[in-house]
C-alpha cells in the first residue's frame, strides 16, 4: 500500500516538502560547517526546487524513492540535502569561486551529519510539527460553537505556552483550576492527534508513532 503521503496530490505534496523542510535544512547546514552557513539560503532553495519542483511529479517520485529505501522520510531529506550541498561546493571550488579551500574542511567530505547539525535538524523538524499542530488545532477550536471549548485554547496557550499558573486564570475565566486542567487535557490529546497524524503522513510505522511522538516532544522540552 502507498503510504499517506504519497496519496497527496502532486501539488499540495510539493508545497508540503517546501514549507516542511526549508527550516530543518537551513538549521542543519548552518549547525553542519561554516561555508555552508554562508550559503544556506542558496543551497537550500536549489534543493528543494530541484528536488520537488522539477516537474509534476517530481515530490510524488522522491516520497516513493524514500519509502523504498527503509529509510525515515526526514532522514531520507536531510542526507539528499547534504549530499546536493557537498556536490554545489565542489562544483563552485572547481570553478575557482572563493571557496576554493573547500576540501580542508572535514565536515564537507564526510558522509554523515556533525552532531550539532543533526540535533539543529531534528529540533527544527520537531518544532516545525508541533507549530503546524498548534495552528490546526487552534483554528479548530476558535471556530467550535461550544464556548467553553472555544476558551480551551487561550487557557492551553497562557498556561502551557507562556506559562501562567491556573491560579492567576481563575478570576479572568470564571473557571476554577480544575476545570482549566480538564480543558488543557482536551487540547493536548487534540495536539497529540494532529502531530501523530502528520508522523503518519511521513511514513513512520504505526507501532512506532507513539514513541515518536515523545521523543519528539521530549526534544523540545513539552
Amino acid at each position: 500500500m502507498d503510504s499517506a503521503i504519497e496519496q497527496h496530490r502532486y501539488g499540495e505534496l510539493r508545497d508540503y516538502f517546501l514549507t516542511r523542510y526549508r527550516e530543518p535544512l537551513l538549521a542543519m547546514l548552518r549547525a553542519h560547517a561554516p561555508v555552508l552557513a554562508r550559503d544556506a539560503e542558496e543551497l537550500v532553495h536549489a534543493f528543494l526546487f530541484r528536488t520537488f519542483g522539477s516537474s509534476p511529479t517530481a515530490a510524488a517520485d522522491y516520497a516513493a524513492r524514500a519509502r523504498a529505501s527503509g529509510m525515515r522520510l526526514r532522514r531520507y531529506v536531510a542526507n539528499g540535502m547534504l549530499f546536493h550541498a557537498r556536490g554545489a561546493m565542489r562544483d563552485r571550488a572547481r570553478l575557482g569561486s572563493r571557496i576554493a579551500r573547500l576540501p580542508d574542511d572535514p565536515n564537507l567530505t564526510e558522509a554523515t551529519l556533525t552532531m550539532a547539525a543533526d540535533e539543529a535538524f531534528e529540533r527544527a523538524w520537531a518544532q516545525s510539527i508541533v507549530r503546524d499542530a498548534c495552528m490546526r488545532v487552534e483554528s479548530s477550536l476558535q471556530e467550535s460553537t461550544r464556548g467553553r471549548m472555544n476558551m480551551a485554547w487561550e487557557i492551553f496557550r497562557r498556561h502551557a505556552l507562556d506559562g501562567r499558573r491556573y491560579a492567576d486564570l481563575v478570576e479572568e475565566f470564571r473557571l476554577d483550576e480544575q476545570q482549566m486542567a480538564d480543558l488543557v487535557r482536551t487540547v493536548v490529546r487534540r495536539l497529540r492527534d494532529e502531530i501523530e497524524r502528520t508522523l503518519e503522513l511521513e511514513g513512520v510505522p504505526a507501532p512506532e508513532i507513539a514513541l515518536e511522538v515523545e521523543g519528539l516532544l521530549t526534544r523540545l522540552g513539552a
